[in-house]
């Protein structure tokens, strides 16, 4: 099976954006209804791994919907994540360079999401919904100069102007030209530059940048179960493409 990789953002341009260039992994485009459906008419393949930010979950889920009608031999796996854009293009892009399973690129999806620590630096955090900053932060934010803020997401999301506690193995990428002013308030001078795949401002509604500190993959054990249905791994109670539940009968030996 051929897997690939779509990140659906609300902040995306219009169209589909390979990342982290034009012959990049990962797909970068808005959730329109019909949007993922029209660019498999074009662009087919055996098996697609939607990944999404958990506040575009809704429309990411009617995106998948509708590809499901249009392309019934397509298995979908869809995914949200209170992680950076950067985070779930990098995390996709590890993972289908790690594996061509479908299945085990889910596995390593959820793996990494999991371990990764992501977020944004911001110029101002006033028009900031998630993570919600303060009051005082809203209103400092309004003042010209300063550093700027870091929102990171996940478990522990928040908005601070603190260095950020990142692995100290992990790779920094920021998605900006300039990477040092974000990896500054990060804590960090050893970031890398990578290609936006969305922009900042269409995203948290500042100037900023994105950022995530990627830890490499782990070897993934053997799936727990098969699904008998289209034959691919899970650990988890339902076949990630087919929705089944894998009952003790699909249980790998």
């Amino acid at each position: 099976m051929t897997v690939m990789l779509v990140v659906l953002s609300a902040a995306a341009e219009a169209g589909a954006m390979q990342w982290p260039d034009p012959k990049g992994k990962v797909w970068i485009m808005p959730p329109e209804p019909d949007g993922l459906a029209s660019h498999l008419n074009t662009h087919p393949s055996s098996a697609v791994v939607v990944l999404t930010q958990v506040w575009d979950v809704r429309a990411a889920r009617l995106a998948v919907t509708v590809a499901v009608g249009a392309h019934p031999a397509t298995r979908f796996a869809l995914r949200a994540a209170s992680a950076s854009v950067l985070a779930l293009a990098a995390v996709g892009r590890q993972a289908a360079h790690a594996t061509t399973e479908p299945a085990d690129v889910v596995r390593l999806v959820d793996e990494q999401l999991a371990r990764t620590v992501s977020g944004a630096w911001l110029r101002r955090v006033s028009n900031l919904h998630e993570p919600a900053p303060s009051l005082w932060q809203r209103l400092r934010s309004m003042l010209p100069g300063g550093p700027g803020f870091v929102a990171t997401f996940g478990a522990d999301q928040q908005v601070t102007s603190a260095p950020v506690a990142v692995p100290p193995h992990a790779t920094l990428l920021v998605a900006a030209t300039d990477p040092q002013p974000a990896a500054r308030l990060i804590g960090r001078s050893d970031a890398i530059a990578v290609a936006p795949p969305v922009s900042a401002e269409r995203a948290y509604g500042s100037p900023g940048a994105e950022f995530v500190a990627l830890v490499q993959p782990p070897v993934l054990a053997p799936a727990r179960a098969v699904c008998r249905v289209c034959g691919q791994g899970g650990d988890g109670p339902f076949c990630q493409f087919c929705h089944i539940v894998l009952t003790g009968q699909e249980v790998a030996a």
